[in-house]
């Protein structure tokens, strides 16, 4: 897991990768978003906004494919993550989907308005009830991986 305090201290450690340009792009264009609908730039990231108050996850979830990466639009997000290794799995990897789900305890992270959360692929994680304003959240392509048809 990485948090940045905002993107000003994010672009300083993204050493030009394209792919993190597109998320800062993403994030230069999210308050155009309607909240649940997917976007995409290139091949390389797909994102979304959640309204906090309507998010209450009671499982943790990790990806294998794509790296997740968060944003605080507005509010404080408050998000449990951990390692995958120290939970337990409650439900089998998906491949369309790209999501396994588990459960146990992480440690609890505070996500202001402006930051920016990595979790590493390692890492699964769940936003908590306290949670309030407006979270983009990007599925971003993981080095190494490509797609047959590209």
């Amino acid at each position: 897991m990485r948090i940045y305090n905002d993107v000003s201290e994010f672009e300083v450690c993204i050493n030009g990768s394209r792919k993190w340009k597109r998320f800062i792009e993403a994030i230069g264009n999210v308050k155009c978003l309607s909240n649940y609908e997917a976007y995409s730039i290139g091949d390389s990231i797909t994102f979304w906004t959640h309204d906090l108050r309507c998010v209450v996850e009671k499982r943790f979830m990790g990806s294998r494919r794509y790296q997740t990466a968060l944003y605080s639009v507005s509010g404080t997000a408050y998000i449990d993550i951990a390692d995958k290794g120290n939970l337990l799995p409650a439900e089998r990897y998906s491949d369309l989907s790209d999501r396994e789900y588990f459960v146990g305890s992480g440690e609890t992270v505070q996500l202001h308005e402006g930051g920016i959360l990595l979790v590493d692929m390692s890492e699964a994680f769940k936003i908590l009830h306290q949670s309030y304003g407006v979270l983009m959240q990007a599925q971003v392509t993981v080095e190494g991986f490509s797609f047959p048809n590209k």
